[in-house]
Order: structure tokens, then C-alpha cells, then sequence
């Protein structure tokens, strides 16, 4: 017998085992939606649509990294049917699940491709295709933090400002002038 045959044999008598003292691992389970699924007929949020909803849609960032120069949203606006176009000066709020250091929508400079910058609120989903692409950006392209010897390199900050960055307690302690935001200690 084959190292791979020992090995498959002995997971599978463990699992076998396992199996054995639980009333429904390895078991078959119905899957009371599956034929909805399987035939195309389940409903999902996506597929709703209430009176007076809105679609939404947002405009990224093309760059990399990029100073925002400028954001003219005149002409989405006018379009009758959007009811909101927004931008991070419009949202001064920051998120994430450990630190608070991420614009809802970039504010200043992006620091990502693919960053939201701007929203739009709309009556159609067309309607709102229609006014992101009305939306104009004028961008500075700056130099992109590319690879870990870069990202290393002293004047690299991912926070200038880290420790005025609300963060979890007990989860990340910020180091003064440092990308570092967690530091944990060995003995």
C-alpha cells in the first residue's frame, strides 16, 4: 500500500468514526430551497423592487494612487430622476472593522484602484449609469507604492496621522511615525 492509499484510509476511518457518534455530520441534508434554486425561480434581495426605490451606483477610482484635484458633479445632478450624488467631501466619515482609516468615499486622494470616490442615487438603474458617467474627475497620478522593498522604504506612510486614527482597544497599538499598527511582544 501506497503512502497516499495509508493516509486516505486512515482520514477516512476517522472520519467514519466522527461520523459515526453525530446525527448529522455525513449525512444527507434537504435543502428545502433547492429546487427554487436550481430552476432559477428563487428570489433574492437583488431581484426585489419596492415603490419608490432607489439604485444605486458608484464611480471609481481609475488610479492606483492619485491626488483629487478636482470633482464636478453639476451635471449629474441635473438629471431629473437623480435624487443624490455624493462625494467624500459629503461623507466625513470614516470606516473599518478594527481601525477607522478608510474615507466611505475617497477624500483628498485615493489609495487604491478600484477606490469609491463618488455615489449616485437614482430612480432607474440607467438613470444612475447614466449620471456616474457624467460625473468628472480631474486626478493627479502619484507614484504607486509597488512591492514590500518600496513599502518598507523610511518616508512610505500608509497613515501620516496614525495615532489620531480611531482603533479597537487592546487590538492595535499605533507606534508614533511608523506604518506599524500592531506591535505584539514576545517574551
Amino acid at each position: 500500500m501506497t503512502y497516499k492509499e495509508e493516509l486516505y484510509n486512515c482520514t477516512y476511518q476517522s472520519c467514519k468514526d466522527y461520523e459515526s457518534k453525530y446525527k448529522h455530520i455525513g449525512k444527507p441534508y434537504e435543502r428545502k430551497e433547492a429546487m427554487e434554486k436550481v430552476t432559477g425561480r428563487a428570489r433574492y434581495t437583488f431581484d426585489m423592487e419596492v415603490p419608490g426605490m432607489l439604485y444605486a451606483k458608484v464611480l471609481h477610482s481609475p488610479h492606483a494612487r492619485a491626488k483629487i484635484i478636482s470633482i464636478d458633479t453639476s451635471k449629474a445632478k441635473a438629471l431629473p430622476g437623480v435624487k443624490a450624488v455624493l462625494t467624500g467631501d459629503d461623507l466625513d466619515l470614516l470606516v473599518g472593522l478594527y481601525m477607522q482609516d478608510k474615507w466611505v468615499l475617497a477624500k483628498g486622494e485615493t489609495r487604491y484602484q478600484g477606490e469609491a470616490v463618488a455615489a449616485v442615487a437614482a430612480t432607474s438603474e440607467a438613470l444612475a449609469e447614466q449620471a456616474i458617467a457624467l460625473i468628472e474627475i480631474e486626478y493627479e497620478v502619484l507614484e504607486a507604492v509597488v512591492g514590500l522593498d518600496k513599502a518598507l522604504e523610511a518616508d512610505v506612510l500608509v497613515h501620516e496621522n496614525i495615532a489620531e486614527i480611531n482603533h479597537v482597544e487592546g487590538v492595535f497599538f499605533p507606534q508614533p511615525n511608523s506604518n506599524i499598527a500592531s506591535l505584539n511582544r514576545s517574551k
